[in-house]
């Protein structure tokens, strides 16, 4: 069992140290890479899974609505804690909601579970991201921008434009061209070993200004997703219709319920948060609870493979 969690856990964490390791040694600016890989490579990751694999709606709906409301009630747990704790809930609620279900969840869940169930880490990132950009964005809004002009900035998202359209050439069965179907592909698979190295490169800003962030991302974070797990799985065995998930799709959940905040809640706030004070708390809440996840998220993961 030790084996097979180092197997699983161990080349995350390699990938990760070595994007750390090379911005310590040269002055790694990721900015264009980072754009670059939200705006093709993922995307190209997100339409070559759908379209390559055989799914459905209905299959996956009870995951889609689950992992939405892992989503939501870390923040609703999280509000009333946030004037006892000093921080500002624009500041707290989005690392608590908004998980990294992309830079570590797709290679996680990958790596435990299979190649097949690529398509099922890549809808619940979707959830995420969608959820980020649309709920993330007009909390952290507040009052600076339209909603329709956020309903565009969603609209236009790359993400969300090769997710419609992977939707639509699967439900009519369509297919690319061989040669662009390849090439999709191709492109789509540098995304998850960049999302990892970039994660490294991210770790590199990580500062310790009070042991009060650092153990809200830690404790919190976790102690959050398994309250709103367990809360899924009792609406789950109380028999709702929209919450029906299979034993694999369960173990899955348990793992994003507790996985760190994502690296992107650091680049939205950087657009929409007013001071440097803010900007701050947010990048330490994000890499302190990516750091202490290691630990978590190999426990977890013990728990649901045995």
């Amino acid at each position: 069992m030790f084996l097979h969690l180092v197997n699983i856990i161990g080349p995350i964490v390699l990938i990760v140290l070595a994007g750390y390791i090379y911005s310590r040694r040269s002055d790694a600016d990721m900015s264009f890479v980072n754009r670059a890989n939200m705006d093709l490579f993922v995307p190209a990751l997100i339409f070559s899974t759908l379209t390559g694999h055989e799914w459905s709606f209905s299959e996956y709906s009870g995951l889609v609505y689950a992992a939405a409301l892992l989503i939501v009630l870390p923040g609703l747990l999280t509000l009333p804690l946030c004037r006892l704790w000093r921080v500002d809930w624009r500041v707290l609620m989005p690392p608590m909601m908004f998980n990294n279900s992309g830079n570590l969840g797709i290679p996680l869940f990958v790596f435990a579970f299979g190649e097949e169930i690529l398509p099922i880490a890549v809808l619940v990132f979707i959830v995420e991201n969608t959820l980020h950009f649309t709920l993330g964005a007009a909390m952290l809004n507040h009052g600076k921008y339209s909603w329709w002009e956020t309903i565009k900035s969603v609209a236009s998202s790359p993400m969300i434009l090769a997710t419609v359209l992977a939707v639509i050439f699967h439900q009519q069965s369509w297919a690319l061209p061989t040669v662009a179907e390849r090439s999709i592909e191709l492109i789509g698979e540098i995304a998850i070993p960049l999302m990892l190295f970039a994660l490294g490169i991210r770790m590199r800003n990580l500062r310790f200004t009070s042991a009060r962030l650092p153990l809200i991302s830690a404790l919190w974070v976790p102690a959050t997703g398994v309250l709103s797990m367990a809360i899924v799985l009792l609406l789950a065995s109380a028999g709702t219709p929209w919450l029906q998930l299979s034993t694999m799709q369960t173990q899955i959940l348990w793992l994003f319920a507790v996985l760190p905040p994502a690296v992107l809640n650091f680049l939205v706030a950087e657009r929409y948060l007013d001071t440097p004070l803010e900007k701050q708390q947010v990048a330490e809440l994000v890499l302190w609870g990516n750091l202490a996840s290691i630990a978590t998220l190999t426990v977890m993961l013990a728990m649901v493979m045995l």
